[in-house]
């Protein structure tokens, strides 16, 4: 509703002050920020006990928002970073300035390796993506409005599936939807689709600003990045130890490097243990670290026919492949935590169970921690 508001920043003719535009947009940023927190105020829906009867009223709200929860932190900084930038473009009125707005909603992510994934990805897929919608637009100029759909439905059609590949290759397909559509009411030049690039790329460095100067925490950054070393490390473990040769052999590079990750993981774990509203992240980093020395246990027992080749291998391209979808920040089937921190905790754990097999990883905890 707020970008389609015709205003200094879209498509359509001006109406109102400024000052009145940008009073809008902030009840906006408001309203959004308590939607993003109704979860918070009112916790998952379950059925009413009496236990719970107690925990409800506003003196508990405040204590859960005391500790900078990384839920808390998200729904600041996208608040914050909408009204800079449209306040910013509105004012100097920048054509197009929505597109800075949707630069920050794509790529701000809670912590700063998986916002500099999405950042990296998206601006080189949507300068891709912007070659080919510049050469569609020029390639559709007078052509029947039929060919344009069938055009925009073919590229919708490409962007969805790719995206769950890679969300690199989302934009190239995605930004010529979007531009095609809007050609359709307004005549885009080259310009306009240089700036479609140079908006969302405005967006994504204030995104990266934000996760460095607002409520910034340095531990929450670090932990998608140290599942990530975990699995890719095991991964080269198990496809080292599936080669020729006994384990021990052809394993010593990669089993160093695999139990650095580990120490990595127990490090962040013992950093964050004194720290209020970090428990559950402090059992699932345990939890890992634990299934990581039955992982190493596992590639590192004797060969015992072809077959148990094969399954290390699987196993390698499970890890790689989970590795990867980590660095991606797109969502799997796990359900329940909203954080994406606590996302990927839990999708790395139930991977890493699975492969295990060991049923009572969440409550096992190891000595060395």
């Amino acid at each position: 509703m707020i970008i389609a508001v015709p205003g200094a920043g879209s498509a359509g003719p001006a109406t109102g002050s400024a000052g009145e535009h940008l009073t809008v947009f902030a009840i906006g940023c408001v309203w959004a920020a308590l939607v993003m927190l109704m979860p918070v105020f009112g916790g998952r829906y379950q059925a009413a006990t009496t236990a719970q009867a107690g925990d409800r009223g506003f003196r508990p709200t405040l204590a859960w928002l005391r500790p900078p929860t990384p839920k808390v932190r998200f729904a600041v900084r996208l608040c914050v970073c909408f009204l800079i930038a449209y306040t910013a473009m509105d004012l100097l009125n920048v054509p197009h300035a929505s597109w800075a707005l949707v630069g920050i909603l794509t790529t701000l992510r809670p912590a700063w390796g998986d916002t500099v994934s999405r950042i990296v990805k998206r601006l080189v897929g949507m300068a891709v993506g912007c070659v080919l919608a510049g050469a569609l637009l020029l390639a559709t100029r007078g052509a029947p409005e039929a060919v344009v759909f069938a055009i925009i439905v073919v590229c919708g059609a490409l962007a969805r599936p790719m995206r769950g590949f890679n969300y690199g290759y989302w934009p190239i397909f995605a930004s010529p939807v979007l531009l095609l559509m809007i050609e359709q009411g307004t005549a885009l030049g080259p310009a306009d689709v240089a700036l479609r690039v140079v908006n969302n790329a405005l967006g994504a460095a204030l995104a990266l600003a934000a996760i460095f100067l607002i409520w910034p925490s340095r531990a929450d950054s670090r932990i998608t990045g140290a599942l990530t070393e975990v699995l890719r490390a095991h991964a080269t473990l198990f496809a080292a130890s599936a080669g020729p040769g006994t384990p021990s052999a052809a394993t010593g590079g990669a089993l160093e490097r695999a139990l650095a990750s580990q120490r990595h993981v127990e490090s962040l774990a013992g950093h964050l243990g004194d720290r209020p509203g970090r428990s559950a992240i402090v059992r699932e980093l345990l939890r890992i670290h634990h299934m990581s020395d039955q992982l190493r246990e596992r590639a590192l027992e004797p060969l015992g026919d072809p077959a148990d080749e094969k399954r290390r291998r699987v196993i390698a391209h499970r890890l790689s492949a989970h590795a990867d979808h980590l660095e991606s920040g797109e969502p799997k089937t796990v359900s329940g935590p909203q954080n994406e921190i606590e996302r990927s905790l839990a999708e790395t754990s139930a991977v890493l169970i699975d492969i295990t097999g060991d049923a009572e990883g969440p409550r096992a905890t190891p000595r060395s921690v």
